[in-house]
């Protein structure tokens, strides 16, 4: 998990601090200002953190040239165990099971 959203957490807290001590109109908006921001940021680069861990690794997709590879061999193979079954089928039984 990364410190970036952890350590904005913090911030924010410590800006409400400050807005919750100061006298001062400036600092407390400003205090306010920054606590807001770094909250969102923070909530924002969790929800990046989760979606990439979730998300499928791009190089692991098949591309045009090895779908058309993987098509071709199993549309060998098919033909093949079609061959192979009508050559079966064409084959006379030599003799009767119990006979």
């Amino acid at each position: 998990m990364p410190w970036l959203p952890w350590a904005l957490y913090a911030l924010s807290f410590f800006c409400f601090v400050i807005v919750f001590r100061t006298h001062s109109l400036f600092w407390g908006g400003l205090g306010l200002l920054v606590a807001l921001a770094s909250m969102v940021w923070a909530t924002l680069a969790l929800m990046q953190a989760r979606i990439e861990s979730r998300s499928q690794n791009i190089g692991t997709l098949l591309g045009p040239e090895e779908l058309a590879r993987l098509r071709a061999q199993a549309e060998a193979k098919r033909s093949q165990a079609a061959a192979s079954g009508q050559a079966a089928a064409s084959e006379p039984e030599s003799a009767a099971p119990g006979a």
